[in-house]
């Protein structure tokens, strides 16, 4: 009988036994599922994630037409001889039209040298303050006779897409050129072209040799760019 009462507690111990393993046996299966979650990818076990974007980073449109540099260099030429044209025969209406998509951003700037001192006119913003400062630099007593004087072309370019518009393109360009009647100086100029529209002239610049000379030919339009990877051959 002692044998008996033995035997059946030996298996009363066990039953517990298994019951309380199996139970910490779930617990740690849930712990180890918890700390390790399976892996739901359908890649190979890499889990996928979504791209972040920097926000500072230019929007760019990959499927944006390359640009045809060529053709644009010749319709940006056509610009800046109307304008070179136009100041020289006085003729103001012509000049306006070659800023009538973009009057907001017009600017317009010409220096000179003076009795030995820089003599700056400008930078003008604004369609109405620029034909004002044009009509008085063909009527003054002292400017009356000056024209654009040197290359009406221009020798160098930059081109690039807008950052904050891809079906937008803007450029940057120089010729040997000024106003009045000093050495030749140079001309600045910066143009944009929306989609669907020619070019059009927003900003222009000139400074004579002279002031050049004197160390004071940066230009000082607002939106002249020369960055390396949009010069033109």
């Amino acid at each position: 009988m002692k044998n008996s009462y033995t035997v059946f507690g030996l298996l009363i111990y066990s039953a517990i036994m298994v019951f309380v393993i199996s139970c910490g046996g779930d617990e740690d299966d849930a712990s180890f599922i918890n700390a390790y979650p399976p892996d739901n990818s359908t890649d190979g076990g890499v889990t996928n994630r979504t791209p972040t974007t920097d926000p500072s980073e230019p929007i760019v449109d990959a499927t944006a037409e390359p640009i045809d540099f060529e053709a644009e260099k010749s319709e940006i030429q056509q610009v800046y001889s109307a304008f070179y044209s136009a100041f020289n025969s006085r003729k103001l209406v012509d000049i306006q039209n070659l800023w009538k998509e973009h009057p907001d951003h017009a600017q317009f700037r010409v220096a000179w040298v003076t009795g030995g001192f820089v003599e700056p006119v400008g930078p003008t913003a604004g369609w109405p303050q620029i034909e004002s400062t044009i009509v008085s630099l063909w009527f003054a007593q002292d400017t009356a006779r000056h024209n654009w004087t040197g290359s009406n072309r221009f020798s160098q370019f930059w081109i690039r897409r807008a950052k904050s518009d891809p079906n937008t393109l803007e450029a940057s360009a120089r010729a040997s050129a000024s106003y009045r009647t000093q050495s030749s100086g140079i001309t600045y100029a910066y143009l944009i072209k929306n989609e669907h529209e020619d070019w059009q002239l927003q900003q222009i610049d000139s400074v004579t040799g002279h002031v050049v000379d004197m160390g004071h030919g940066d230009p000082e339009i607002s939106k002249y760019f020369t960055d390396e990877s949009a010069k033109v051959p």
